[in-house]
C-alpha cells in the first residue's frame, strides 16, 4: 500500500496486501477492521481475501469462479433501485477547505438521490466485500 514502487503492477505475479484495513476504526476500537490480500498475474486481479477478525468472515474471491464467504457462494444484491439500497461510501483525507466541500457535496449528491441507506464503515475492504455478499 505505501512506499517505493506501491501501486505499480507488473507482468510478474504481485501480491497486493493491507494488514489491517480500517486502521482510524481499530485504534478507536471500533470493529470494522480487515486484512485484506490480493493477487496480480500480468498486471490483472486474480484472487482476492478479506478477512474479518472480529466476525471470522472470510470473504474469498477467484477470477472466473466466483466469490465465496466462508467457503459458501455468495452474490450480489438484487436490489434494482437506489430507493431500496444500503451503500457504503468513505470520507475523504483531504481537510482543505476545497477537499471537505468536495466531499459534503457527493455526500450531498447521495442523499439527494434518494438512497434508503447510506453507511460509512471505516474500511472500504470491507464495504467492497459486503456488496460482493449482497448486503450493501
Amino acid at each position: 500500500e505505501e512506499g517505493p514502487g506501491a501501486g505499480q503492477l507488473t507482468a510478474h505475479p504481485t501480491w497486493i496486501v493491507d494488514p489491517l484495513d480500517g486502521t482510524a476504526n481499530f485504534v478507536h476500537g471500533l470493529p470494522q477492521v480487515t486484512v485484506s490480500i490480493g493477487l496480480a498475474v500480468g498486471g490483472a486481479p486474480v484472487l482476492g481475501v478479506v478477512y474479518h477478525p472480529p466476525s471470522g468472515e472470510m470473504f474469498t474471491a477467484v477470477k472466473s469462479r466466483g466469490a465465496f464467504l466462508n467457503d459458501q457462494p455468495i452474490h450480489v444484491s438484487g436490489c434494482a433501485g437506489v430507493a431500496a439500497a444500503a451503500i457504503a461510501t468513505e470520507l475523504a483525507y483531504d481537510r482543505t477547505e476545497a477537499g471537505i466541500a468536495c466531499m459534503l457535496r457527493r455526500l450531498g449528491n447521495t442523499l439527494g438521490a434518494g438512497v434508503q441507506a447510506p453507511r460509512i464503515l471505516g474500511s472500504t475492504a470491507l464495504g467492497l466485500a459486503y456488496v460482493a455478499a449482497g448486503r450493501l
